[in-house]
């Protein structure tokens, strides 16, 4: 492999230029023109200027490579989280249709256990109470003594 020099500044500077993007140098000449054609202006009025002339001359500005890296990013992990969220969704998904059909078993063994329920009750019912039975005991015992 081919050993790669570092980038030099100049590189730099003429790879920025090549791409549309301002350089001081380019700055500094929209604002000499614009100090040396009106006089002495306001710093947001230079940077107003400035931003104007460097759309006028087709050069993008800080807030035009903020904004393209803004969205590049954003597209970026939109789409690298998009598949995630899919995947997440896929597994709610699934989750949902095996809590319903846990749901539909527990509510059968519900309805069982209350028919059970029911028939305990329907079997205490009919037996007599504790007092009830002490006193037929008695009469029981009274007239059929066991001794």
């Amino acid at each position: 492999m081919a050993e790669e020099k570092p980038l030099t500044k100049s590189d730099l500077v003429a790879a920025l230029q090549e791409i549309g993007v301002a350089t001081k140098n380019d700055v500094r000449q929209i604002v000499g023109e614009e100090l040396h054609a009106g006089g002495v202006a306001a710093r947001d009025d230079v940077h107003q200027i400035v931003a104007q002339e460097l759309t006028a001359r087709g050069v993008a500005t800080k807030e035009d490579v903020r904004d393209i890296v803004h969205e590049a990013l954003s597209e970026f992990y939109a789409e690298m989280t998009r598949p995630e969220l899919d995947k997440l969704g896929e597994k709610i998904s699934q989750l949902e249709a095996g809590m319903s059909s846990r749901l539909k078993q527990l509510e059968v063994e519900v309805s069982n256990l209350k028919d059970v329920v029911e028939d305990v009750k329907s079997d205490l019912s009919v037996t007599v109470s504790r007092r009830e039975f002490n006193e037929l005991k008695e009469r029981v015992d009274h007239y059929h003594p066991t001794s």
